[in-house]
C-alpha cells in the first residue's frame, strides 16, 4: 500500500475515533436548581442540561457514585426534548420521577436501552448535602 494512501487511511480513522468519542458540544447553559427545589424540577432540569449538553449541569445534579453512566449519557444522547413528569412515588428519603420525553441517540451511540423517540424512564433522587438538595441516585425502569 502506498505511504500516501496508508496515511490518509490513518488520518480518516483517527479523526472518526475522535468524533466518536467526543461529547457533543454544549448548546447552552442550565441552571442548577437551588436547593429547595422540588424532585420533579431537579429531574426537568436534568433532562435540560441533558438536551443542552451541559454536561457540568448533570454531573451535578447526580450523586458521585452514579456519574459514571452520566458522562456517557452527555456523550450519547443528541437531544431530550419536551420532558413531561408522568408521576412520583414516595420509599423512605428516597422519591421517584417517572417522565417522559423524546430522544435522539448520536449516531452509533444508542446504548440500547431506551429506543428513539418517545420514551418513558424513571430517576430516583435522595437528599445530599447539608442542605438536603435533591440529587439522582439512580435511573431507568426497574
Amino acid at each position: 500500500m502506498p505511504r500516501c494512501l496508508l496515511a490518509s487511511v490513518v488520518i480518516a480513522l483517527g479523526g472518526a475515533l475522535v468524533w466518536y468519542l467526543a461529547p457533543s458540544p454544549r448548546t447552552r447553559t442550565v441552571a442548577v436548581p437551588p436547593a429547595g427545589a422540588t424532585p420533579e424540577q431537579v429531574v426537568l432540569a436534568y433532562l435540560d442540561a441533558l438536551d443542552a449538553h451541559d454536561c457540568d449541569t448533570v454531573r451535578r445534579l447526580t450523586v458521585p457514585e452514579e456519574r459514571s453512566w452520566t458522562r456517557r449519557w452527555c456523550r450519547d444522547v443528541a437531544s431530550a426534548r419536551h420532558p413531561r413528569v408522568l408521576g412520583t412515588s414516595f420509599e423512605g428519603t428516597r422519591v421517584g420521577v417517572g417522565v417522559s420525553f423524546d430522544l435522539t441517540w448520536r449516531r452509533l451511540h444508542d446504548d440500547g436501552s431506551m429506543a428513539p423517540g418517545d420514551t418513558s424512564w424513571g430517576y430516583t433522587l435522595q437528599p445530599v448535602g447539608p442542605d438536603g438538595a435533591w440529587q439522582v441516585v439512580d435511573q431507568g425502569m426497574g
